[in-house]
């Protein structure tokens, strides 16, 4: 129940096909925050909630690294799920989780919520209306401020801004144009986050090459200055024979100079009694599919591919060479 436990919690009583019954935080202080503001069931271990309560859902927010015993357990249990992205740190487990998930025919979803980004949205109707043509290439960026892994994330030296931030921007490559990864070359460096006591990467650069013959470069650097106007900087270019199209997300139509310059949220905005924005609409989405029938946005099959690609990224960036995606488009 931190940041985006409470997020989920909150988007659900909005939603009014759905009921916020019960979660699980081990964090007692937590526990008692959330339990005083949600007014449901609090559980200190998750196996215990699914074993005693009624559920048809459930939203796994766990880091990064813990995300395959409360899915296969949910699984187990017959459950619908949303996870966080990354799907899994572990090309094994995102496997298993897959088979799992068509075995039991749950809906399953991770949450690569910038598939629902308005921006994002409007973007692939160009693509799909053939507004650029043959998609040549992709140069894509998505970075945060230092503050998230020096203070938002406590558990950043177990994670990478590759699981972390990579995995939006490839997803949303595969998600716009359908092409499929064949191999990754990557670099990056350990030097300003590990004298601050976190050890993972600054930085990490990616060429991706795909089966169609044509490639994209991405980077992801977890050490912009806190001064910078918004918390991360997203920006995707897309590249075609007819035309070109550019994404930038940080800057989100609203400039606010007083204490200091910065970007508020104008895509995720809060009214008071209701929160607007695309986090809600993945979650409508996600409770949609199970009360309709009907697969979600984004799959554990997507999940699975995006695992493919980053865990081929974090090989390269030890091997120093080009590495191919396990797996291929199966």
């Amino acid at each position: 129940m931190g940041i985006r436990g409470n997020l989920f919690a909150r988007l659900l009583t909005q939603n009014p096909y759905a009921e916020l019954v019960a979660f699980s935080e081990i964090n007692s202080q937590v526990s008692e925050k959330a339990s005083r503001t949600w007014k449901v069931k609090a559980y200190s271990r998750f196996e215990d909630m699914l074993e005693k309560e009624d559920l048809d859902a459930v939203i796994i927010t766990t880091p990064d690294f813990a995300h395959y015993k409360p899915v296969m357990r949910s699984l187990e249990r017959g459950l619908h799920i949303m996870v966080e992205k990354p799907f899994t740190q572990s090309l094994e487990e995102a496997e298993t989780m897959f088979k799992k998930s068509i075995e039991v025919g749950s809906k399953c979803l991770v949450a690569f919520e910038n598939r629902w980004n308005p921006a994002v949205v409007q973007a692939k109707n160009q693509i799909e209306r053939g507004e650029i043509g043959n998609i040549l290439t992709f140069n894509g960026l998505l970075s945060n401020q230092v503050f998230v892994p020096t203070q938002m994330l406590s558990w950043a030296s177990r994670s990478t801004c590759g699981w972390f931030l990579l995995s939006h921007l490839l997803d949303l490559v595969y998600f716009l144009s359908g092409k499929f990864p064949e191999s990754v070359y990557a670099t990056g460096s350990k030097r300003f986050l590990k004298s601050l006591g976190v050890d993972t990467y600054d930085y990490i650069h990616v060429v991706v090459k795909y089966k169609d013959g044509s490639d994209g470069i991405f980077e992801s650097v977890w050490c912009l200055p806190n001064s910078f106007p918004n918390v991360f900087d997203f920006k995707l270019s897309i590249y075609g024979d007819k035309g070109f199209l550019h994404i930038n997300s940080a800057h989100q139509m609203l400039d606010l100079a007083a204490g200091s310059y910065r970007y508020p949220s104008s895509l995720v905005v809060d009214y008071g009694h209701k929160l607007i924005g695309f986090p809600g609409f993945m979650l409508d989405d996600f409770i949609d599919s199970i009360r309709l029938d009907r697969e979600p946005l984004a799959s554990f099959k997507d999940g699975l591919l995006n695992t493919r690609l980053l865990a081929a990224v974090h090989r390269s960036l030890e091997s120093g060479k080009e590495e191919v995606i396990m797996g291929g488009d199966s």
